[in-house]
């Protein structure tokens, strides 16, 4: 798994992985550890074309069927399956449009949920509780996202879940994350002097653009023809009836305003104009391509050397992803070091 993938994993469980981090033994009252592994083929139906859960697979409940086990946990084909379908969302997938890469996407989505166990495992072995607070706090915010009270209503009777199911999930997520600040995030740190190295070594490279802000008179004309004189007259006459503001004149077919950000690789004649101009003044007439323009300069700065402290959090925010994701690496494989994992499901790219 990539180093990135846990940081996503334990960021979507509280919103979106919602219904795929249920653990199989709080399922119902139902026995997980007794039910018997899936089959490939239970595996290949994760996900039907029309998008929703089977019932049954193989003739047996998705919840009753076991993918995998994590220190004798049991991780049903049903969660697998929740995950497999974020994923699929994520990615933009449709299931009517299921390829091959299809085993690829099942494959990251029975690693994802197993790390999910072995993070909440590691995070009940090291105390962590979660406050009722902190429960309630996320339940308002998972109501908020899924669209208010109607709409999370809908999203637990599509996903089977009830209350105390999405309040479990979101106190079993939430453990996560804490588990992942505290062993992740909270040891990384970068140090300023290596702040500092990169900066001076990488310095041309932190720059504030060349900022540019216009209102631009577009005349229909490439300057040519006949009537491009009296169009542009008749555009200059408006500009003085109109007091010299530009964003008072009234469009005709002759001409359009807008306001504009001249683009420095396609409007050079409309930047080297600008520049000549001060803040309110307005231009002369300019050709640029097939089109004659007036501008009026609303604003200006010219490109300029970031300083060290302006270019700090950039650099110390990049570095810090860098060695988050690093830390994350290492993490996972503490996770799984001793951790007794058995897979009892294998896709048909596996098998072959």
């Amino acid at each position: 798994m990539k180093g990135s993938s846990l940081v996503v994993v334990l960021a979507l469980t509280v919103v979106i992985g919602l219904a795929g981090v249920t653990r199989a033994d709080e399922a119902k009252g139902k026995d997980a550890e007794a039910a018997p592994p899936a089959s490939s083929e239970q595996m290949k139906t994760t996900a039907p074309a029309d998008g929703k859960q089977p019932a049954k697979a193989g003739g047996q409940d998705f919840k009753d069927v076991v993918a995998a086990r994590v220190n004798g946990v049991a991780i049903t084909l049903q969660t697998v399956s929740n995950m497999t379908n974020s994923l699929e969302a994520q990615m933009g997938h449709s299931h009517a449009n299921r390829g091959p890469g299809i085993q690829a996407i099942q494959k990251e989505a029975l690693d994802r949920v197993i790390l999910q166990e072995l993070a909440y495992q590691r995070a009940m072995a090291a105390g962590i509780k979660v406050e009722q607070k902190d429960i309630d706090d996320a339940f308002v915010k998972i109501k908020a996202n899924l669209g208010g009270e109607e709409g999370y209503k809908k999203f637990i009777a599509n996903e089977k879940m009830t209350d105390e199911t999405v309040r479990a999930a979101l106190a079993r997520g939430l453990a996560m994350q804490r588990i992942y600040t505290q062993e992740v995030l909270e040891r990384v740190s970068v140090p300023e002097d290596k702040i500092k190295e990169i900066y001076e070594k990488e310095k041309s490279h932190f720059l504030q653009p060349e900022k540019i802000s216009l209102i631009d008179v577009v005349i229909y004309s490439d300057g040519t023809d006949k009537g491009s004189q009296d169009k542009v007259k008749g555009v200059l006459k408006k500009i003085k009836e109109s007091n010299n503001d530009l964003s008072k004149l009234v469009q005709d077919g002759n001409f359009a305003v807008r306001d504009y950000t001249p683009n420095k690789d396609s409007d050079k004649e409309l930047i080297n104009a600008a520049r000549k101009l001060k803040v309110g003044e307005i231009s002369g007439v300019i050709k640029a391509g097939d089109t004659l323009h007036i501008i009026e300069l609303k604003q200006y700065a010219p490109e300029k050397q970031l300083t060290f402290d302006e270019a700090k959090g950039m650099i110390e925010a990049k570095l810090k992803s860098e060695a988050q994701m690093q830390r994350t690496k290492e993490w996972t494989a503490e996770l799984k070091k001793n951790a007794k994992i058995e897979i009892l499901v294998k896709t048909d790219k596996e098998r072959d």
